[in-house]
């Protein structure tokens, strides 16, 4: 409901698995009303993630790039690892 790490705004995440992505980002370009939506990967490099890969539905907000590490470096610990997604998913 309020800003949380570097978006400036409330908000909530959808993981969409990469199968999927083309028929949810339809939906939500279809479904968005007047919000914004931010689409980004989620790999260990996190200011590339919301600067580099992010594509934009609607206006577009100011990241707050300060708590995010530093270039070069790996964000934090994966999100929830235990779902094996992004770059938590097992190598096969």
């Amino acid at each position: 409901m309020e800003p949380r790490g570097p978006h400036p705004a409330g908000s909530y995440e959808v993981w969409v698995p990469t199968e999927h992505l083309g028929a949810v980002t339809s939906y939500m370009m279809l479904n968005r009303g007047e919000n914004s939506v931010m689409l980004h990967s989620l790999t260990p490099h996190c200011v590339e993630d919301h600067t580099g890969r992010v594509m934009w539905m609607g206006a577009p907000f100011n990241i707050d790039r300060t708590v995010l590490v530093q270039e070069g470096e790996e964000c934090d610990e994966a999100q929830y690892p235990e779902l094996g997604l992004g770059y938590s998913a097992k190598k096969r």
